[in-house]
């Protein structure tokens, strides 16, 4: 199935850009450049504003932290860090960034236009009396943006405590607890019914009425994008600190959960600047927000909706339905390419991550470690890649929600074969005496500590059949939660390469066509498996593929 007809059909895939490092940008390293010095200025400022950025003098940025337990349990051969804008200051997400810069440079200009330059001269300045008096200055001037959540967050934080009427209009996606604290923070929240596109509708045609407001663009600012960009720059220095060596020998390999399209587009078009083509961006999306892909892929931004997907998903910040144009333009032959991300998948990577090295991301972050399931088939895994999973989300979000989302502190890992003969695949009965006795399910078993997927395979295999088989690509990936355990299931597919199945542990063995798949009893773990198998077969026969 090509990758448009996977898309359609809400499937996990990862696409190659065959474009990859072709193309050129109307912008350059001098407009990142620019972001970067912007930024520096306005350091005292933010730093009188907001108590949190007091240690980095006004800086916003966050830590690149190497996770060594998390790469052995991917299966990841060189270096895994993760980027943990999930942890910058202000408002906590990647948007933090861009945002803030956005409203920086939009208040530069306004007090030039109003005489009031002088009072960006920091120098010397009592800054407490210099907060106060720019707030005076844009009293009854507002700031306007449409979002999902995470970009309200950062335009509505930081123009509230400049002194602008801050006013987010917020899509049906967007969680009630960032809806609350906005509102704790003086923003007005406007909600609507409808997605992303609809909210920054509402929101531009009430600030192009207004004379007095000015709306942040998500889709079209390239203010958001230098903001973005400047990552770049200050990614290089904290490779560079760490001893990380990147070139076309040594790329380095960046994983960027992408809504609209604004912080990845930006990052990977800074990274490109930076690093060349040493720099492999993979965007990532859910399953049924796909909008970048399905620009990739038609050769422009199309609503998913018209491709028949629902455009809904539980990573709020990735929940849009059409991409940004000027990202889609810019980095069409920036990106190396894109893997989606089912959501039921979300929370077993935001799981793992806190479970193995302690630090806290919100779903829409976990898409990024998604590109686990293509390493060796797609993604390069050799010694010499260095990999970096971007967070984007999860500083601010409050401890109670934090419990809920780390629901599986004891995950299983288990690996199980789909092993395939002439139209038919094995299954296998569990003997009556274990937990589920009596019902079928694919060969395999509980990985041992250190053991990866396909290893833990081909011992099962042996143990339980008597075979030697191959493991090759993932089919699927499953988490379920049985009363007494809850699995992740990967699923790889598999072939015999020597001996016949026999019964060593189990009490009966089958080979079925999907035809057959109602007349067993499986465990309920398999039973979505099933389900894509018949989808696949279903598809077979209609298409002819």
């Amino acid at each position: 199935m090509d990758n448009l007809k996977l898309l359609r059909c809400a499937e996990e895939q990862l696409w190659l850009n065959r474009d990859f490092g072709t193309g050129g940008c109307a912008f350059g390293i001098e407009d990142v450049i620019e972001a970067e010095e912007r930024l520096m200025r306005f350091a005292p400022l933010i730093r009188e504003l907001f108590p949190e950025t007091e240690e980095s003098r006004g800086v916003i940025e966050s830590p690149l932290t190497e996770a060594p337990s998390l790469a052995e349990t991917l299966g990841v051969r060189g270096r895994l860090f993760i980027k943990r804008d999930s942890d910058l200051p202000i408002a906590g997400s990647v948007k933090a960034r861009g945002g803030i810069y956005e409203v920086l440079k939009h208040t530069e200009d306004v007090l030039a236009e109003t005489g009031n330059s002088r009072l960006l001269d920091f120098e010397g300045a009592d800054m407490g009396e210099r907060a106060k008096a720019i707030r005076s200055a844009l009293a009854g001037r507002r700031m306007q943006v449409g979002s999902t959540g995470n970009l309200g967050m950062s335009i509505g934080i930081m123009s509230a405590a400049l002194g602008y009427e801050a006013i987010v209009h917020m899509s049906s996606d967007a969680k009630d607890w960032k809806k609350r604290l906005l509102r704790g923070r003086g923003v007005t929240v406007i909600e609507y019914d409808g997605d992303y596109s609809s909210a920054v509708a509402m929101g531009r045609a009430a600030s192009e009425a207004d004379p007095m407001s000015y709306f942040v663009d998500d889709e079209n600012s390239k203010e958001l994008f230098m903001g973005y960009a400047v990552a770049a720059l200050r990614l290089k220095r904290q490779l560079d600190a760490l001893g990380v060596t990147v070139d076309e020998e040594h790329p380095v390999n960046l994983y960027l959960p992408c809504g609209v399209g604004g912080a990845p587009g930006g990052i990977c078009f800074g990274a490109s600047l930076v690093f060349g083509r040493a720099a492999r961006c993979f965007f990532a999306e859910p399953t049924q927000a796909s909008c970048m892909l399905a620009a990739f892929l038609t050769g422009a931004p199309v609503a998913v909706t018209e491709l028949g997907l629902t455009g809904r998903t539980q990573a709020d910040g990735l929940a849009v339905g059409k991409a940004s144009a000027l990202v889609y333009n810019v980095c069409r032959g920036l990106a190396a390419g894109e893997y989606t991300i089912g959501d039921d998948r979300l929370a077993y990577y935001q799981n793992l991550l806190f479970n193995k090295e302690g630090i806290f991301i919100e779903p829409s972050s976990a898409a990024s470690l998604g590109f686990a399931k293509y390493l060796g088939s797609g993604v390069e895994n050799g010694a010499e890649v260095t990999h970096i999973a971007w967070a984007t989300g999860g500083r601010l979000v409050p401890e109670e929600e934090r419990k809920k989302q780390l629901a599986w502190p004891n995950l299983t890992e288990v690996a199980a074969a789909l092993i395939r003969k002439n139209g038919r695949f094995l299954i296998c009965r569990r003997p009556e005496s274990k937990k589920r006795g009596g019902l079928w399910e694919f060969v395999g078993g509980k990985l041992e500590p250190h053991e990866d997927g396909r290893a833990a395979l081909v011992r099962e295999c042996r143990e339980e059949l008597g075979i030697l088989i191959s493991a090759g690509e993932v089919f699927c990936e499953v988490v379920h939660e049985y009363p007494d355990i809850t699995v992740h299931l990967t699923v790889y597919e598999a072939k015999i390469e020597e001996g016949l199945p026999r019964l060593l542990e189990h009490s009966a063995i089958a080979w079925i066509t999907p035809a057959d798949i109602e007349r067993f009893g499986f465990c309920p773990a398999d039973e979505s498996i099933l389900q894509r198998i018949i989808k696949e077969d279903t598809a077979r026969d209609t298409e002819g593929y």
